[in-house]
């Protein structure tokens, strides 16, 4: 049987494969940069997979919690166009 640490908020923490994100994540942040990098919000949406409009809650702070498909995604985005952010550099 799976046990779940209770003193872990899992709805914040992405245990995605790149471990330079082991800790909650500002998603508007990730954005941002990915915008500052050339793509547009509906471009993440197409390869998150989702609506735009998640894209943009995300963004705003509306939502701080997406559902994994949309958080790996753009954290896949990230680690491939933004190599150099300060997110990557924080995390040594």
């Amino acid at each position: 049987m799976l046990q779940v640490n209770a003193n872990v908020d899992h709805k914040n923490v992405y245990y995605g494969i790149f471990m330079e994100y082991y800790r909650p994540m500002n998603f508007s942040t990730v954005i941002s940069e990915l915008e500052e990098s050339g793509m547009k919000q509906r471009q993440m949406a197409a390869h998150c997979l989702c609506q735009v409009n998640t894209i943009s809650a995300l963004k705003c702070g509306r939502n701080k919690a997406p559902r994994w498909p949309v958080g790996n995604g753009l954290l896949e985005l990230h680690k491939e166009r933004c190599p150099k952010s300060e997110l990557l550099q924080q995390t040594g």
